[in-house]
C-alpha cells in the first residue's frame, strides 16, 4: 500500500531524528570512552564553573555574621541568594557525577555508552539547573555590587 505523500515524509522525519538520536548516543559515548576522567567535556566545563560559583557564594555567606537579627534586607537576601546557590550548585554536582564513568570500571565500553545515553536523555534537566545558577549568579552579583555602594 503506497503512503501519500505527507505520511511518507512523516515517516522520513522521523527515521532522521532517529538517525540523530543514535549520532549523538555514539559520538559522547566514545568521547567519554576515549577521556582520560571519563566524562563529557560539556559536564566538565559545568562541573568546573558550578565549583567557582559553590565556593564564592560559600565565602560570601562566610563573611555575613551568623546572627540574623541585626542583618539588614539586602544582607538577609544576600544570605538567602548564597543559600540557595550552595543548595543547586551541591544537586547539579551530584547529578554530573552520576553521568561519569567511574575509574576502574571493567566494561568500559559499555559503561561509557550508558552514560552517553543518560547524558543525552538528561540535557534538558542539566540545562536547566545551569541556567537556574546562572539566574542565582547574576542576582548575586547584583547584590554584591548593591551592597558595596
Amino acid at each position: 500500500m503506497p503512503l501519500d505523500p505527507l505520511s511518507a515524509f512523516s515517516v522520513a522525519a522521523s527515521a532522521i531524528q532517529l538517525v540523530d538520536f543514535f549520532n549523538k548516543i555514539v559520538l559522547k559515548g566514545k568521547f567519554i570512552y576515549k577521556s582520560a576522567d571519563g566524562v563529557l567535556r560539556e559536564n566538565a566545563e559545568v562541573e568546573a564553573v558550578t565549583v567557582r560559583l559553590q565556593e564564592i557564594s560559600s565565602k560570601l555567606e562566610g563573611s555575613i555574621p551568623a546572627d540574623s537579627a541585626g542583618l539588614n534586607s539586602d544582607q538577609l537576601r544576600l544570605q538567602r541568594i548564597c543559600e540557595e546557590c550552595s543548595q543547586v550548585s551541591k544537586e547539579l554536582l551530584l547529578y554530573l557525577e552520576k553521568l561519569k564513568v567511574s575509574e576502574g570500571t571493567e566494561h568500559r565500553g559499555w559503561e561509557s555508552f550508558r552514560k552517553a545515553l543518560k547524558a543525552v536523555w538528561s540535557i534538558d534537566k542539566v540545562d536547566a539547573m545551569a541556567k537556574r545558577l546562572e539566574g542565582l549568579r547574576a542576582e548575586l552579583d547584583s547584590h554584591v555590587l548593591m551592597l558595596l555602594e
